[in-house]
C-alpha cells in the first residue's frame, strides 16, 4: 500500500478522534516515507491529543524541519510544551515547568504574551518553593523572572513583598502588596490585609525612629486597607500622634501639641492618657477650663491615676478668682490617698492647709502633716517644699522653727526666688503668721 494511502486513513481516524489508530497509520506511512511533513504533522497531533508530548514534541519539530513553510508543527509543539509546563505545575515540578515554558517561548515568541502568563506563574511557584526552604536570593531572581515574562503577575510582586518582610523592609512590602492586590482582585482581600500588617509594622519601625507623621500617615493607610483591623490601627495611630504632641510640647509648642492630641482622642476616644496629656498642653497654654474638662473625661476613664486628680487640682489653685478650696482639696487628697509618695501632692495640700488665702481652710497639724511628709520624700533638698514647711510651723505657733526652715530653704533657692523668701522669715522674726 502507498504511504498516501496510509496518511488519508490515519487522517480519517484523526478527524474522528481515533488517536491510537491514527498513530499506527502514521507510522506505517513513514516507515514508507520519512520525509513525508505531513505525516509526522498529524502523528504529533495524534500523540498531543494522547498527552504524549515528549514523542509528540518530536514529529512535530520534525515537521516543521522537513517544511519550513508551515508553522503547523512548530505552533503545535510549543502547545505541547505548555502543557508539559501545565502538568508539571500541577506536579509541584516547578524546574521542569520553567523549562518547558521557556522552549515554548523560545519556539514561538511571537506568543511571548500568552506563554508569559504561564512562566510567570511557573517562576512565582518556583520563587515561593525556594523562599520556603530559606534560598532567598534564588526566590528573588525567580520572582523578578516572572515580572519579566509577565509585568501584571500578582504572585511574583506578593512573593516579593514577602522577601521585603523577612528583610524588615516593611514599607516596600507594603508598596507590593498594594500592587498585588491592583492586579489580582480576586485576592485583593488577602493582599491588602497583607499591606496593611506590613504598614503596622513600618509604623511601629517609625514610632522607634520618633518619626511620628510618618507613623500616622501609615496607619491611616493601613486602615483603609484592612477594615477589619481598623479599631487596632486606629488606636496604634493614636499612640503616635500622643507621643508627637508630647514631642511638641516638650518643645513649647502647646497650640501643636493640642492638636495631636486632639487626633488621638479622635481615634481613641475611650483612652485616659490622650485627655490627660492634652489637659496638660491646655494647662501650659492657660487654658485652663479646658484643662480642667480634660482632665474631668480622664479621671471618667480612669479613676485610679493620681496624676489627674493632682493637675487637676494645682490648675484650680491657678484660677485664683472665685477658687472652691474644698473642690480643691477633694483633688488634692484623692492624688495623695493613690500615690502616697507623690511629694507634689503633699506640697500643695501643705499650701491650702498652711497658707491658703481662704483661712477658714487652714489647719496646722495638716499643714505640718503633708509638708514633712513633701520634704522628707525629697530628703529636704526641694525649697519650695522648704517654705511651705516653714509656713506649717508658724501657722502651728512653731516661729522659731518656722525661721529656721526658711533659711535652710534660702541657701537651697536660686538668687531669682530669695526675696520672697526672705519676706516670708521676717514675718516669722515678728512672730506673725503668712497673711
Amino acid at each position: 500500500m502507498r504511504p498516501q494511502c496510509f496518511l488519508a486513513m490515519g487522517d480519517s481516524q484523526l478527524s474522528k478522534k481515533q488517536y491510537t489508530a491514527a498513530v499506527t497509520s502514521f507510522d506505517k506511512s513513514i516507515a514508507i516515507n520519512q520525509e513525508s511533513a505531513a505525516a509526522y504533522l498529524n502523528r504529533g497531533m495524534a500523540k498531543q491529543a494522547l498527552k504524549q508530548h515528549k514523542t509528540a514534541i518530536q514529529d512535530l519539530l520534525k515537521a516543521a524541519a522537513l517544511d519550513a513553510d508551515d508553522s503547523q508543527g512548530t505552533i503545535a509543539a510549543a502547545s505541547s510544551y505548555e502543557a508539559m509546563a501545565t502538568t508539571a505545575i500541577a506536579e509541584k515540578k516547578f524546574d521542569d515547568a520553567v523549562i518547558s515554558i521557556n522552549q515554548a517561548i523560545k519556539l514561538v515568541p511571537t506568543k511571548r504574551a500568552k506563554y508569559g502568563k504561564l512562566a510567570a506563574l511557573v517562576y512565582s511557584k518556583l520563587g515561593l518553593k525556594l523562599l520556603e526552604i530559606g534560598n532567598t536570593k534564588s526566590a528573588e531572581t525567580n520572582f523578578k523572572n516572572a515580572i519579566d515574562h509577565h509585568s501584571e503577575s500578582a504572585e511574583a510582586y506578593a512573593g516579593l513583598a514577602q522577601l521585603s518582610l523577612n528583610k524588615d523592609d516593611f514599607k516596600v512590602a507594603a508598596d507590593q502588596y498594594v500592587k498585588a492586590a491592583k492586579l489580582d482582585r480576586d485576592v485583593a482581600v488577602l493582599y491588602n490585609k497583607q499591606a496593611g500588617r506590613a504598614l503596622g509594622l513600618f509604623a511601629e519601625t517609625s514610632l522607634k525612629k520618633q518619626q511620628y507623621a510618618t507613623a500616622a500617615e501609615s496607619l491611616q493607610l493601613a486602615a483603609t486597607l484592612n477594615p477589619a483591623k481598623g479599631d487596632y490601627y486606629n488606636k496604634l495611630e493614636a499612640v503616635a500622634h500622643n507621643l508627637s504632641g508630647y514631642d511638641l510640647h516638650r518643645r513649647s509648642k502647646f497650640k501643636d501639641a493640642i492638636a495631636e492630641y486632639s487626633k488621638a482622642v479622635k481615634l481613641d476616644p475611650n483612652k485616659a492618657v490622650s485627655y490627660r496629656n492634652r489637659g496638660y498642653s491646655y494647662k501650659s497654654a492657660g487654658e485652663y477650663t479646658k484643662a480642667i474638662d480634660d482632665y474631668t473625661a480622664a479621671i471618667k476613664l480612669d479613676p485610679n491615676k493620681s496624676l489627674a486628680y493632682k493637675i487637676r487640682g494645682e490648675i484650680r489653685l491657678l484660677l485664683t478668682k472665685d477658687t472652691d478650696y474644698s473642690i480643691v482639696l477633694s483633688d488634692l487628697n484623692k492624688a495623695a490617698e493613690l500615690a502616697p509618695t507623690d511629694a507634689m501632692a503633699h506640697y500643695y495640700l501643705s499650701f491650702i492647709y498652711a497658707a491658703c488665702p481662704d483661712k477658714f481652710f487652714r489647719d496646722p497639724a495638716k499643714g505640718l502633716t503633708h509638708a514633712t511628709k513633701a520634704c522628707d520624700l525629697t530628703k529636704h533638698k526641694n525649697w519650695e517644699y522648704l517654705t511651705m514647711l516653714a509656713a506649717a510651723h508658724a501657722e502651728g505657733g512653731m516661729f522659731e522653727d518656722a525661721v529656721k526652715v526658711c533659711e535652710k530653704a534660702l541657701e537651697l533657692a536660686p538668687q531669682a526666688n530669695k526675696a520672697p523668701i526672705a519676706v516670708m522669715r521676717s514675718y516669722f522674726m515678728q512672730n506673725e503668721r503668712l497673711p
